[in-house]
């Protein structure tokens, strides 16, 4: 950016810290465009400004919704929106840094304030640290964060999971019997992945299951039906390998006092 400003960015598993970079004035400016038909609202005393927006470019449902939340850490001074374009001033002095937290979702206002709440506490230059310790990791152990999970109908899916991965795929369903389902994918074709689960507080591994082969390219036949079946998965300390291209079901159960 011209005029001495700078921006930087970096995404934590579901959501984004920015670093704005200012040079000095008397009023410096904000703005967040929700384009065509989407909303903003602005809040002084929070200084955060939230709302949606329904900009896309096809591919989804007639419904599709980006709701989103941003929270300065410095007071807004001045204010003004124009339809769905959202303004906010305040005075900055040379190289001031003003921090944002984003978050947004496609499920409602409320899931993106949830999502928001993992940078709570959090400076820019933590979440960069983070993420590169997560890096660093590399795709070999990996680490599904469930201890936070929470479910409620189109909630079942761990977004941060799948952002956090390279190749595990994850997909989890809280049962009526208060079980928790989880189900991994590894989408390597060449290398098994360790998987290390963090599950939520008081829950247990009940039993696994997984359809895996050392041959990517096994299947059955009419002459021979067990090439590729379901068979029990052995799960040590919340850790298990899934095969290349390998799927495992684990149902997680409350454990009994």
């Amino acid at each position: 950016m011209g005029n001495d400003q700078k921006t930087g960015a970096v995404a934590s598993r579901g959501a984004a810290a920015f670093r704005m970079t200012y040079p000095e004035k008397d009023m410096s400016y904000l703005v967040v465009d929700a384009y065509k038909d989407g909303y903003v609202e602005i809040d002084m005393n929070n200084n955060t400004i939230s709302g949606y927006s329904i900009a896309n470019h096809g591919g989804v449902t007639e419904f599709f919704t980006n709701w989103f939340v941003v929270v300065s850490d410095t007071p807004f001074e001045t204010e003004m929106t124009d339809g769905s374009i959202a303004m906010v001033g305040f005075k900055t002095t040379k190289g001031q840094q003003v921090g944002l937290a984003v978050a947004s979702s496609f499920i409602s206002q409320k899931q993106a304030e949830t999502n928001l709440r993992e940078l709570k506490g959090k400076s820019f230059d933590d979440v960069v640290a983070a993420g590169r310790a997560r890096w660093n990791e590399g795709p070999g152990m990996t680490g599904i964060r469930l201890g936070d999970l929470r479910m409620d109908g189109e909630h079942d899916m761990d977004p941060e999971t799948l952002l956090d991965l390279c190749y595990i795929d994850c997909a989890a369903v809280a049962a009526e019997d208060g079980s928790l389902n989880i189900a991994l994918s590894n989408r390597s074709y060449d290398r098994p992945q360790k998987v290390k689960l963090e599950l939520p507080e008081g829950y247990s591994v009940a039993e696994a299951v997984g359809i895996q082969s050392g041959d990517v390219k096994a299947a059955n036949t009419a002459a021979s039906r067990e090439v590729v079946k379901p068979a029990p998965v052995q799960v040590k300390k919340n850790t298990l390998t899934l095969s290349p291209c390998g799927m495992v079901i684990i149902k997680c159960r409350p454990v009994q006092n």
